[in-house]
């Protein structure tokens, strides 16, 4: 990696999201995300971007607590 990161320059990256569930009953949630991520390489040729992504769909937690797999 230190090789690389001569090469390309600094290097920054952040990101964030948020996210809504609510319970359909039966321990089913509908979830609703919406995530964003930044990415910039100083050097002689500047690459910055910016990555949105949405998603939503349906999840099973028979328990009190989510239950998370990714």
């Amino acid at each position: 990696m230190n090789s690389v990161v001569q090469t390309i320059g600094a290097y920054t990256n952040c990101g964030g999201g948020i996210g809504i569930t609510r319970e359909l009953g039966k321990g089913f949630h509908n979830v609703l995300r919406f995530d964003a991520f930044h990415n910039a390489i100083a050097g002689p040729a500047l690459f910055r971007r910016t990555e949105y992504r949405a998603s939503m769909g349906v999840t099973f937690s028979p328990g009190d607590r989510p239950l998370v797999l990714w």
